[in-house]
């Protein structure tokens, strides 16, 4: 339909002569949808090259009220209605009205005067309004007997079709009463048809169905109703088969009961959802009540469905739920059983080994559950051999998913060009595997493998008081005895029993939100180890890089270790590194703490997912003028990412609205230190007038914790910039 118009519109732009004023509106009628927008075209012509504007006026009216005046180039509008200056100043005056009402149907009038010459044209609007349905049961004054109720609202035109079905056929006529449509106060109409129900006749599986035609509709709009034979004992159905969820959404639990709800009293029916041990909701008595992420739908209840909604999911909500629904004593339950599964997360990186000829890349796959995963490495797209693969097994963490690594061992001497690593990982909540592939160098590899050989950045070698000697580990794991005695915590590392050596545990790197322009640091917690020897290493991986350096003082980057001993005589420390936040040198960085320790075979690493980094802007406005035109700008500087919401308002109609008058697309620029800047102007169209108007420019971005407005006034065509403390003359530029 929007097609149709605008071929209209041109097809009359192109009758546009020199000649006499003419008028041309469509002869057919307009339609719009209540709570819409419609176009009512109006196209004049006129020798536009010669037209002086002072003479043109344009006037729509809708009765005997005007809603709009176009004169002198002013503008002014009553309502709803709306009008495109600079289009009318070229012969379309088309006009726009939003939020349609039914009473905004009937003849509008288009009105064109130049230099005393009039010409007018009527355009009609059709207005129309789509119709809501709902059906609901009520009961007779017999016990054999129900009304089932089909309301119809909202619909305009008047001219309705409601049709009842019963089990997919036509109900006769004489057991339905349709009434008359009603005029509602907003103009649309509402209509209810009855349908006679005899109880005594409904059989299992009984449906009957309220089908509505209007012309507002592709199609009918049909609701059903589920009949349920009188005096029917309770049941109450669940799925057969467990349901499935995934972790951090939302998953239904169907339980649908039946009774003789005609005949429900309210106050007999309870209904509740139990997990375990623990009710996580109870429906009774009308009343809900609810712990924690369970959710019912009350009205949906009183009818039979008492469907359980779980938001938020996590692993440790898997498990069988028990729907129990009690009415007069009676008492039915049935078990649905959910299962959790959460989706993996695939990330590739390298690290150095003790030789100048390999490395490994470890494939870690995180935040996966059920436990069940596979894991293949691929070299130049055939699988690599076993034997040159470890794959430890899953780590439950936390929050009851898994994490596991796979790790392949790269001979350096054999790396060719083009050499390409690939891990693959299949996972039931996959339709497809995950595919994570790592670029092999065979020169950077070789040289940057020596480097991390040869620096350590903080290495931590610690000999507390209790400690007075240094041995050197066989590097072996071994089970540790249940407790330290005081006696054996003071004894020197060489004479200590290797037996005592208790493994060190890491947590997750803690990353806080990272500012440009900021420091910032991240932190790993290790505890449980004993003797208090502890080697922390920590790495980086640059953006764009492919591999973990060594990071170290010179790149702005600082490690520390704080250590404490604990009452079970073990130690915990905090491993920390400060940085200098930059987005050219974090945004997309990845960090790893390396730790080694007598009771280890192997270091422990914890590492980061890539950094983001956030650049909160600068915003600064002025006004300009550009080829005699009158623009007021807004410069937000030093963001990141350039991603924002710009928006500009004007005051009308007491209140602020979007002004849609920008000059075009804004203009981005990017800084030196990988942040950015936007320009967004809107045009002033009169900025000489004496009248006061406020301008208003909002900047969303998410590192802003809110939006920053800036409020520009202007009087006596004079700019100011709003502030707490009143206000300043808004500065202003302007072109050669």
């Amino acid at each position: 339909m929007k097609m149709d118009f605008w071929i209209f519109i041109l097809f009359l732009l192109q009758l546009q002569t020199c000649a006499a004023l003419e008028v041309t509106v469509p002869s057919n009628p307009e339609t719009g949808m209540a709570r819409s927008s419609v176009l009512l075209p109006c196209i004049f012509s006129l020798d536009f090259q010669q037209m002086e504007p002072k003479s043109l006026s344009v006037r729509w009216i809708f009765g005997n009220k005007v809603l709009l005046m176009f004169t002198d180039r002013e503008l002014t509008s009553y309502g709803r209605a709306r009008l495109n200056k600079e289009a009318a100043m070229n012969g379309n005056a088309t006009l726009l009205l939003y939020d349609l009402k039914v009473e905004d149907e009937g003849t509008y009038t288009c009105s064109v005067e130049y230099n005393g010459e009039l010409r007018q044209q009527d355009v009609v609007l059709r207005v129309q309004a789509s119709p809501s349905v709902d059906v609901a049961s009520y009961p007779t004054t017999s016990d054999d007997e129900i009304h089932l109720d089909c309301l119809v609202k909202g619909f305009y035109p008047k001219e309705v079709k409601v049709t009842w079905y019963r089990n997919g056929k036509v109900v006769n006529k004489s057991d339905v009463i349709t009434g008359e449509p009603r005029r509602e106060g907003n103009g649309t109409y509402d209509i209810n048809s009855t349908l006679l129900v005899i109880l005594s006749k409904v059989e299992k599986d009984d449906k009957a169905e309220c089908q509505v035609e209007h012309v507002t509709l592709g199609t009918p709009i049909k609701e059903h109703f589920i009949l349920t034979p009188i005096g029917a004992a309770l049941e109450v159905t669940v799925p057969s088969n467990p349901e499935t969820g995934m972790a951090r959404s939302s998953v239904l639990l169907p339980c649908i009961f039946s009774l003789d709800f005609q005949q429900m009293e309210p106050k007999s029916l309870s209904v509740r959802w139990i997990f375990g041990n623990k009710v996580l909701l109870m429906f009774t008595d009308r009343e809900l009540t609810s712990y924690g992420r369970a959710r019912l739908n009350k009205e949906a209840a009183m009818n039979g469905n008492a469907t359980l909604l779980l938001y938020d999911l996590k692993v440790e909500d898997e498990g069988t739920y028990t729907c129990s629904v009690e009415y007069n004593g009676e008492l039915r339950q049935k078990d649905v059983v959910l299962r959790v599964q959460a989706s993996p997360s695939v990330d590739v990186a390298s690290y150095p080994t003790t030789s100048d000829d390999e490395i490994h890349l470890d494939c870690l796959v995180k935040g996966f559950y059920p436990k069940e995963v596979k894991v293949t490495w691929y070299r130049n797209g055939k699988v690599v051999n076993k034997s040159d693969v470890i794959t430890g097994e899953p780590r439950r963490e936390g929050n009851g998913t898994y994490d596991i690594n796979s790790t392949l061992l790269v001979i350096l001497s054999k790396v060719e060009k083009d050499d390409k690593a690939e891990c693959q990982v299949e996972h039931v909540t996959l339709g497809t595997p995950i595919k994570e592939h790592f670029i092999l160098t065979p020169i950077d590899l070789k040289r940057n493998s020596t480097t991390l050989i040869a620096v350590s950045v903080v290495s931590v070698f610690l000999v507390m008081a209790v400690c007075r000697g240094v041995y050197r580990a066989f590097c072996i794991r071994r089970k540790s005895k249940s407790n330290i005695s005081d006696e054996e915590a003071m004894r020197p590392l060489k004479d200590l029993d290797p037996a005592l050596q208790k493994s060190p545990r890491m947590g997750k790197i803690e990353v806080p939100r990272l500012v440009h322009g900021t420091q910032a640091q991240l932190n790993c917690t290790i505890s449980g180890y004993f003797p208090a020897n502890l080697n922390v290493t920590w790495l980086w991986m640059k953006p764009g890089a492919t591999e973990y350096l060594p990071v170290s003082s010179s790149d702005n980057k600082i490690g520390t270790v704080s250590m404490r001993r604990q009452d079970d005589k073990t130690y915990t420390c905090m491993a920390s590194l400060s940085i200098n936040v930059s987005v050219l040198g974090e945004h997309s960085a990845r960090y790893m703490c390396q730790i080694q320790h007598p009771s280890l075979e192997s270091p422990l690493q914890e590492q980061t997912r890539k950094l983001s980094v956030i650049a909160s802007p600068v915003v600064n406005v002025m006004h300009e003028t550009r080829k005699k035109k009158t623009y007021l700008k807004a410069v937000i500087e030093g963001i990141f990412p350039k991603t924002a919401s710009i928006t500009w308002s004007r005051t009308r109609y007491n209140c602020y609205i979007n002004y849609l008058q920008t000059d075009g697309k804004n203009k981005e620029s990017e800084n030196a230190d990988g942040t950015f800047n936007i320009i967004c102007r809107c045009r002033d169209k009169q900025s000489q007038a004496k009248k006061t108007k406020r301008f208003k420019v909002t900047v969303n971005h998410e590192s802003l914790a809110s939006p920053i407005v800036r409020t520009i006034l202007r009087e006596e065509g004079v700019y100011y910039l709003l502030t707490e403390d009143g206000r300043e003359i808004l500065p202003a530029t302007s072109d050669v």
